[in-house]
């Protein structure tokens, strides 16, 4: 299994991307994750594209926020690699 097709590290670049799920750090330079996310949502050919927020928020501190921005999911750092595939397997649409 691929877990990154594409890395970017500038929420701009991210934007050009037609991925099948998308995870963006809340805190990318430029545009962060939130606005990034906004941006994917507002978009009708990525409406349903499943995004997820990687954060140091705590789960009760981030909940409100990162969901608001319209994202699928969010994961509090740092990251194990079975955490990152766990979240694959459960939204991907393809699985």
């Amino acid at each position: 299994m691929v877990v990154l097709d594409v890395l970017v590290s500038h929420g701009r670049s991210a934007l050009g991307v037609r991925p099948v799920i998308v995870f963006l750090d809340v805190l990318m330079p430029g545009v962060g994750g939130v606005d990034a996310c906004r941006v994917l949502r507002s978009d009708s050919e990525f409406d349903l594209l499943p995004v997820v927020l990687l954060t140091t928020m705590d789960f009760e501190q981030g909940r409100t926020t990162l969901l608001a921005s319209g994202a699928s999911d969010f994961l509090q750092k740092p990251l194990s690699r079975e955490t990152i595939i766990w979240t694959i397997d459960r939204i991907d649409p393809r699985r």
